[in-house]
């Protein structure tokens, strides 16, 4: 009995040191899956980090176009009225002109209308 009993332990012990070594390949099992899910979270925040990063870089480019447009708009505007402006003032001196010269062809006219009746005045008394 007492061989079979050393045998009866040695084989439980074989058993249970199985049990053991393959409760162990398990655990190592798992903590490798942890690490490696540990490892993909990390580098998931690196990627999502570097996203946030280049979404900010976009949002800062796209807010200086923004502001470069409105300044060219604001100049643009700017070059509008000063042409407007300048227009109506060209405007406002053709116009000036125009009166000018008319006053000038209404003397002229004025002088001919009297030029003429002193011809023909000139002329009658030729006659006579």
């Amino acid at each position: 009995m007492a061989i079979t009993s050393r045998t009866s332990v040695w084989y439980h012990q074989d058993q249970g040191d199985t049990k053991s070594s393959v409760g162990k390949d398990k655990n190592l099992e798992l903590m490798n899956k942890v690490r490696m899910l540990e490892e993909a979270i990390e580098e998931e925040r690196l990627a999502r980090s570097a996203l946030i990063v280049e979404l900010e870089e976009e949002r800062a480019a796209s807010a200086s176009a923004a502001d470069e447009a409105m300044a060219m708009n604001l100049r643009l505007q700017a070059d509008k009225a000063s042409l407007e402006m300048e227009g109506k003032q060209y405007e406002r001196m053709i116009e000036e002109k125009f009166a000018y010269d008319e006053e000038g062809i209404n003397i002229l006219k004025e002088i001919l209308f009297k030029r003429e009746r002193e011809k023909h005045f000139l002329e009658k008394e030729l006659e006579t």
